[in-house]
């Protein structure tokens, strides 16, 4: 910007395109289209070193910031649909693809849950109150049966004499 400053004191004259306010609030004139229409045309607050009044082809009439924001809005509303006219196949790929992601996602999630409600009611089929004990053999290590440590049914009757427990079958 200070380049541009220093050529237009020099006496050239500046065209700068720009959707940037803050860029167009350092030129002496602003000229502000829509559409190919011009809807503004203003000296700025920063040159008010000249003596003309500033130019406005609506008067006072300018919009606020929701106003130009909702006109962005709409503007990139329209190119949009514009793009998808034009690149239909594109467009449909595009839709597919998203299509799939998200049926995949939700298939998962789906057989996550179910998956997770089976077990849970599996094992509360068990039931609370059953405990199983096993001494290891012989499904356990095969090692076991040749220790003196194996559950015997005298331990079966010790657990089975307890005040809260019952003993339901002996192998």
């Amino acid at each position: 910007m200070a380049i541009l400053h220093d050529l237009s004191a020099q006496g050239h004259t500046i065209i700068m395109v720009t959707h940037d306010p803050k860029l167009a609030a350092q030129a002496e004139r602003v000229i502000e289209l829509k559409d190919g229409h011009v809807i503004a045309d203003y000296q700025t607050e920063h040159y008010k070193h000249t003596d003309k009044k500033p130019e406005s082809i609506l008067g006072e009439h300018r919009k606020s910031a929701f106003g130009s924001f909702i006109d962005r809005l709409l503007e990139a509303f329209k190119m949009s649909l514009l793009a998808m006219r034009a690149h239909k196949m594109r467009t449909l790929l595009t839709m597919l693809g998203i299509i799939i992601g998200i049926a995949a996602v939700v298939s998962i999630v789906g057989l996550g849950q179910g998956s997770q409600q089976q077990i849970l009611a599996n094992i509360s089929s068990l039931g609370t109150n059953t405990i199983t004990v096993n001494d290891g053999y012989p499904r356990g290590d095969p090692r076991r049966r040749y220790n003196d440590d194996n559950l015997t049914p005298e331990d079966a009757e010790a657990v089975g004499n307890q005040p809260i427990l019952s003993v339901s079958a002996l192998r």
